[in-house]
């Protein structure tokens, strides 16, 4: 697995077919991370964000990102994907790790029992047009 703190800075209007949360802390995320390590190659290109670079590459007002970035930023303000951003930045303002893992469909399940066990919250499955939220218990 590729450093997933390494994290280059590619402005993404919506992921499809990833699951992203918040974690609280650097131990919980090292934990998750030795979990999917575990899982084989079944979950190649995690990445974790963190801090003012993290908020940065989520750049959810797309000021960050040009004129186009901040277009569709505006138009997805209309919908519920502004929400979910929000809570994104919010937890990544107050310290938290923000995951990004690329899985199949038929992974959630077990992904967000991994992430339960570790507290983690805003936890969405993000499929094509659609976003599933996994956090609740």
């Amino acid at each position: 697995m590729a450093d997933p703190f390494d994290v280059a800075d590619v402005f993404v209007v919506r992921p499809t077919n990833v699951l992203m949360a918040l974690l609280p802390g650097r131990e919980q995320t090292d934990r998750v991370l030795t979990a999917l390590l575990g899982a084989g190659d079944r979950f190649a290109g995690v990445k974790v964000m963190h801090g003012d670079r993290g908020l940065r590459i989520l750049d959810w007002h797309g000021e960050h990102h040009g004129f186009l970035a901040g277009l569709k930023r505006r138009f997805q303000k209309m919908t519920y994907d502004d929400a979910i951003l929000g809570l994104y930045s919010g937890g990544l303002k107050a310290g938290e790790f923000l995951l990004y893992v690329p899985a199949a469909p038929q992974d959630r399940s077990f992904l967000s029992e991994i992430l339960r066990r570790e507290q983690a919250h805003g936890v969405y499955y993000f499929g094509y047009s659609t976003a599933e939220e996994l956090s609740a218990p």
